[in-house]
């Protein structure tokens, strides 16, 4: 049972990683229009980035046994996400379209989800 919460927070993790990369590398342009600010390259970055973040997680994920380590770190990792989308909002704010506010909290409400159950997942795990 223990298991199960942070085999299911990473898998969803991964595949939503993966979903947002591949999204941000072939509609990068759709992207920043919606978001209001940046250059389409960056976005591809991002999402190339993404792509191999999913595949480290995915990867802890497929272990037996899960590493707790790996597991607190990539919920950091979650966490830095959510912390720069909130200072990307704060200090663009005048500059973001409205829409693009509405995805970025969207999004960073999802990675926080996936953090925060993984966290779980390993407190149960350790305990």
């Amino acid at each position: 049972m223990q298991l199960s919460i942070v085999k299911s927070a990473l898998f969803s993790n991964a595949i939503f990683s993966v979903v947002s990369g591949g999204v941000l590398l072939t509609l990068a342009q759709s992207i920043a229009d919606l978001i209001g600010i940046g250059d389409p390259l960056l976005y591809q970055v991002v999402g190339a980035g993404l792509i191999g973040f999913a595949g480290v997680v995915g990867w802890v994920g497929t272990r037996s046994p899960i590493n707790p380590f790996w597991v607190v770190l990539i919920s950091l990792a979650d966490g830095l996400w959510v912390v720069g989308t909130v200072l990307l909002i704060v200090l663009a704010f005048g500059v973001l379209k409205p829409m693009g506010i509405v995805v970025l909290l969207g999004v960073a409400s999802l990675v926080a989800f996936f953090g925060v159950r993984q966290f779980q997942g390993v407190r149960q795990m350790t305990s």
